[in-house]
């Protein structure tokens, strides 16, 4: 039996007046199980609030499209729900008025599980049901901080390359389309040897887009991301998928993939979580 259903039973057991009955119809496993699990209950009688919570972290533009179906005081009344970054962005997105209205605290509690189901799956389960897995951490990363470890995450893929250019000229050009934390953290990786490698970027037939560059650096920074994050659980995928921008929320899911190698999954965890220590992004 998962995490999920183990606490719904337990749940479900725990809260009725008939509990000793229920228990009685178990193994006794289980009821061993039920009764040693008190360090770990859950509440899950509100599950869509707590789901609900996560809408502070969905990046803006996945509202865009649901919120442009409807009339312009529709979608007030729902962005007039959302935390201020969120309402500033989408205002800008949508180009509206600045006049908004302020619904109750009711009001605001079903208009932001209304919004929610707009773009969360039947299948979505709340984060604290998920597998317990070091990962869980990038749950607590924004935006920015996200885009930040997908940069540096794609230096492992460049750093494969970077060995086998001669041309001075071409090394001072992908260097110029590099963030100074990019600089810095190929330099340290230049001395080691990665573990994880995957198909070649293709600088030796490069045309020397920057443009070019810096969407295939991102995809393979993504890529990793995705391979590591895959094992743990879909729901997982979706949440941090949604805490980025919408097209790159998109490949992300895209590209989260089992790896043809059993341990390179394992061995994209370790980077990505030493790179969150030394970005000290650790809460």
């Amino acid at each position: 039996m998962d995490k999920v259903a183990f606490y719904t039973l337990r749940s479900l057991i725990m809260s009725s007046q008939k509990k000793r009955d229920l228990l009685t119809c178990l193994s006794e496993e289980l009821q061993a199980e039920i009764h040693t699990s008190h360090g770990e209950d859950i509440e899950i009688t509100d599950t869509a609030s707590s789901m609900c919570k996560q809408l502070d972290a969905i990046h803006f533009s996945w509202f865009v499209p649901y919120l442009r179906s409807l009339t312009e005081k529709e979608a007030k009344l729902f962005i007039s729900c959302l935390p201020t970054q969120q309402t500033q962005e989408l205002k800008e997105a949508l180009m509206l008025s600045q006049s908004f209205p302020k619904p109750t605290a009711l009001a605001k509690k079903y208009l932001t599980q209304e919004l929610f189901k707009t773009i969360a799956p039947e299948s979505l389960i709340p984060c604290c049901f998920l597998p317990q897995h070091p990962l869980l951490t990038l749950l607590d990363l924004n935006t920015t901080q996200l885009n930040t470890l997908i940069e540096l995450l794609a230096m492992h893929d460049l750093v494969v390359e970077i060995p086998q250019i001669i041309s001075t000229q071409k090394l001072k050009l992908i260097d110029s389309a590099l963030t100074k934390e990019q600089s810095h953290y190929l330099k340290n990786l230049l001395s080691q040897k990665e573990p994880v490698i995957f198909k070649k970027i293709g600088l030796s037939e490069w045309n020397a887009d920057l443009d070019v560059l810096k969407n295939a650096l991102t995809q393979r920074g993504i890529n990793r991301l995705a391979k590591a994050i895959y094992p743990i659980h879909a729901s997982f995928t979706w949440y941090i998928s949604h805490h980025l921008e919408m097209e790159k929320g998109k490949l992300l899911t895209k590209l989260s993939t089992a790896t043809n190698a059993p341990q390179a999954a394992d061995l994209l965890k370790n980077q990505i979580l030493l790179l969150i220590k030394t970005l000290n992004y650790q809460s």
